[in-house]
């Protein structure tokens, strides 16, 4: 499955992620992983096929939930029960 996050960004105390699986239409899940250094959030949100791709719902945390400031590695995996993907992104937390 071919995973595009099409935006990773701090919106003022919000950090949100969109991202859609381009060549699947297919119901699934799209976990979402934050990392940097020995910190770790996971998040899992479902994807809804529609006409033709499957968005993953929209991420929208509260920026308090990231533990520091600087460049965090984003990994967004979707998954179904035949295929998988994964693509990956920076976001910078202010």
């Amino acid at each position: 499955a071919e995973v595009v996050i099409v935006d990773s960004t701090q919106y003022d105390n919000e950090i949100e992620v969109r991202a859609f699986v381009s060549n699947v239409i297919k119901d699934g899940t799209c976990t979402y992983t934050f990392n940097n250094g020995p910190d770790k959030i996971t998040k899992t949100m479902p994807a809804v096929a529609d006409a033709s791709s499957t968005p993953c719902m929209t991420l929208v945390m509260p920026r308090s939930e990231f533990t520091k400031t600087g460049t965090w590695n984003l990994t967004v995996i979707y998954a179904n029960d035949t295929a998988s993907g994964s693509a990956t992104s920076t976001v910078e937390i202010q």
